[in-house]
């Protein structure tokens, strides 16, 4: 193996390592989204707050700017976590309307 080679394998390994994390990042998310649902579920809210969805938005723009990535790829990603959210959200407070759902 050449260093050419050898050096793309350690920022591969990188990667994979950075893609665990970010993985537990979104469980994490995901878990927390849960809670909320159990919140709104009990108070009655809609599983989308326009407010909040626009300002969780506007500040993943903000850092993407911030750590030198397109505001357009942060936009992006945000609509792709926040449609699983609402997903995970819907899901939850209709399986917890049966009965079967446990935060």
């Amino acid at each position: 193996m050449n260093d050419t080679s050898s050096t793309m394998e350690l920022y591969r390994h990188q990667i994979d390592e950075l893609d665990e994390q970010l993985m537990d990042c979104l469980r994490r998310r995901a878990h927390c989204v849960r809670l909320i649902a159990k919140l709104k579920r009990q108070s009655g809210f809609s599983v989308v707050q326009s407010h909040r969805a626009e300002a969780v938005a506007r500040h993943f723009r903000e850092l993407a700017s911030a750590h030198q990535l397109r505001p357009e790829f942060a936009q992006r990603l945000f609509d792709l976590i926040h449609e699983e959210s609402c997903r995970e959200q819907t899901n939850w407070i209709s399986t917890a309307a049966d009965g079967a759902a446990d935060a």
